[in-house]
């Protein structure tokens, strides 16, 4: 079942495949796209030593591209608080792998400040690319 689904707020993708091959899939898939990943964070790990319990498969990429969000933080200098963007990857209870990201589009303050709408769109669409190639 590969279906992509792209609707406020999120671009979402849920695929057949083993987690640790689709997971890296989609770090190949951000890189090719030009956004650098900045942080991974295991939420598997961090919860199941906090609950001492098995947690399915849950990370966290924290992407960003150098260009765009130099040329959003001067547009808008607020917006710092939704970069960089976030991409999670985790095992759903059917045994599919589930990829989302925040449209930053949609995420964004693009409203108030309509100069920004270009940089969010390029980022979006990048990572749209990412989650449609999967």
């Amino acid at each position: 079942m590969n279906a992509t689904v792209i609707a406020p707020p999120t671009l979402h993708r849920l695929i057949e495949g083993a987690y640790d091959e689709i997971y890296n899939r989609v770090r190949t898939g951000l890189k090719a796209a030009g956004l650098e990943i900045l942080a991974e964070i295991n939420l598997t790990e961090f919860l199941a030593q906090g609950l001492q319990s098995y947690v399915r498969p849950y990370n966290i990429l924290v992407v960003c591209n150098a260009e765009l969000a130099h040329r959003a933080l001067t547009i808008a200098p607020g917006v710092g608080v939704m970069l960089p963007c976030h991409v999670a990857v985790l095992q759903t209870h059917d045994e599919l792998v589930e990829v989302k990201s925040a449209d930053p589009l949609l995420a964004w303050d693009t409203a108030s400040h309509a100069y920004l709408k270009p940089v969010a769109e390029e980022f979006g669409k990048r990572l749209e690319r990412v989650v449609t190639a999967l």
